[in-house]
């Protein structure tokens, strides 16, 4: 697939290929939201707010941590090692 564009993507034009769908609507979108400035920086509001509050590095460590320390803690009842073949009971 080609893509044919400047600076400004009022002047894009998509040639060929399966992607041409995905292509056309990301100019499209390109397109309404410039026309649309508040709506962009709405949009752009919202979505740093959402991967602030979904996606922090202390939410991050904190699951990695809980998984590490979970992981150090003995498992209960007796652990044997079985043979290749074997089926544990």
């Amino acid at each position: 697939m080609n893509i044919l564009f400047t600076a400004d993507v009022s002047s894009a034009k998509v040639v060929g290929g399966a992607e041409r769908v995905l292509a056309q609507g990301i100019i499209d979108c390109h397109r309404r939201l410039d026309a649309r400035p508040g709506q962009a920086a709405r949009i752009s509001r919202y979505c740093r707010e959402f991967v602030e509050n979904h996606y922090s590095w202390d939410r991050n460590v904190a699951a990695l941590e809980s998984i590490l320390l979970g992981a150090r803690q003995p498992m209960p009842g007796p652990r044997g090692v079985l043979r290749a073949g074997e089926v544990g009971r």
